[in-house]
């Protein structure tokens, strides 16, 4: 293990909750909203993780297509995040209740929208690429991720 650490936050004292991050020589600020008693600063760590998910897997996916050499104009990343009270297990399929902690359930869906004339083989080959990027993988374990790939005008401009 390495005596740097990837990641490294501080909370002043006489800060309700606002955390300056280091990450390398990079740094931004987290924070909780004012309704959660913080003073709204920066994105809640929840919304930090979803945001590095949607940035991954835009990346990995303009990764790969580069590498194919396709054409595309631009790629779009919609995270929709939920967390559902499970009260009856027996209603809840086999493959989803492994995910359930503390009787609750989390689902991440993710929105791909890219710009480009694709075939149904490349589109299929995009989704079961944008499950390959790294924070991807680092979160399947905990929570169930779904993917959607689309193609289209982006939603950007």
């Amino acid at each position: 293990m390495s005596k740097i650490p990837i990641a490294k936050a501080l909370l002043k004292k006489e800060e309700p909750y606002k955390t300056d991050v280091e990450m390398g020589h990079h740094t931004l600020i987290s924070d909780e909203p004012e309704s959660n008693g913080g003073t709204d600063q920066g994105a809640d760590p929840v919304r930090l993780t979803l945001g590095a998910l949607a940035s991954c897997t835009a990346m990995t996916l303009k990764m790969y297509i580069d590498r194919k050499g396709w054409d595309f104009d631009d790629i779009q990343v919609d995270i929709y995040y939920q967390v559902e009270r499970v009260r009856d297990p027996d209603e809840i399929s086999a493959d989803e209740k492994p995910y359930i902690v503390n009787g609750r359930i989390r689902k991440i869906t993710k929105e791909i929208f890219i710009e480009g004339d694709f075939d149904d083989k490349q589109l299929k080959r995009l989704y079961h690429i944008s499950g390959k990027c790294p924070v991807n993988l680092m979160l399947k374990g905990n929570c169930i991720i779904t993917d959607k790939v689309k193609t289209g005008v982006s939603l950007l401009k």
